[in-house]
């Protein structure tokens, strides 16, 4: 970490292989690897299955102040999105308590349906955070786990020429602690995760999407402008 820290091992570079790691420092490699996925998780490394392992420090910026969608905040940070749906369902609302923070943000009624998915959201293939996100099935009537690409947003822009109010979102940013589950799945350890829940509306005023987003808080950050 001290050469990454220091300038020695640049963004973007490619470190030695495991064995060569473990003849410079003269250690296991089950230490070698340790001490990778440790530096991983922390965000300081990428590591491709067949590739090798790159330093990555580039700190990923969305502006909370705008509803830009995952794409376009990767994309100005300069890398590549990704997005990977871990599962979907189709409900119909029951006004439980852990789903009405949903209904209200769709004012949905009891029995009306709604889509929700999970999704695993990546940079340049380095998973940055999981997104809940439900929408009302009656603005979405074709909607499937795999019909929409990357980006939601352009989705229903160019399938349902629907346009979103995108100048400002109010967005309610906690702190938690990820659960086994968001572990393995974003690939971490014990490290906290950063909550994003915000609704998206339609210009004319319509619920569009209900979204709660864990960010891996080593990997992003959320910048506000006053």
């Amino acid at each position: 970490m001290s050469k990454i820290d220091g300038g020695a091992l640049k963004d973007g570079e490619r470190l030695p292989s495991e064995l060569e790691l473990c003849q410079t420092y003269s250690v296991s490699r089950t230490t070698i690897r340790h001490a990778l996925q440790e530096l991983a998780s922390s965000g300081y490394l990428i590591r491709k299955v067949g590739d090798g392992t790159y330093v990555d420090v580039t700190n990923r910026v969305s502006y909370g102040d705008s509803a830009c969608s995952f794409t376009e905040d990767m994309a100005r940070n300069g890398k590549r999105a990704g997005s990977h749906v871990l599962s979907y369902e189709r409900r119909a609302y029951r006004a439980e308590k852990d789903e009405r923070r949903i209904g209200e943000a769709l004012s949905l009624r009891p029995g009306d349906e709604y889509h929700h998915f999970v999704r695993l959201r990546t940079g340049n293939d380095v998973p940055i955070a999981l997104s809940h996100t439900s929408l009302p099935y009656d603005l979405f009537p074709e909607l499937g786990p795999n019909n929409f690409g990357e980006s939601l947003y352009e989705y229903a822009k160019a399938r349902y020429e629907l346009d979103l109010e995108r100048s400002h979102i109010t967005k309610i940013v906690t702190a938690v602690m990820p659960d086994r589950q968001q572990r393995s799945q974003l690939k971490i350890g014990a490290e906290p995760l950063l909550k994003v829940a915000h609704p998206t509306y339609l210009k004319d005023g319509r619920p569009f999407e209900y979204t709660e987003t864990y960010y891996v808080g080593s990997r992003f950050a959320i910048l506000y402008r006053y």
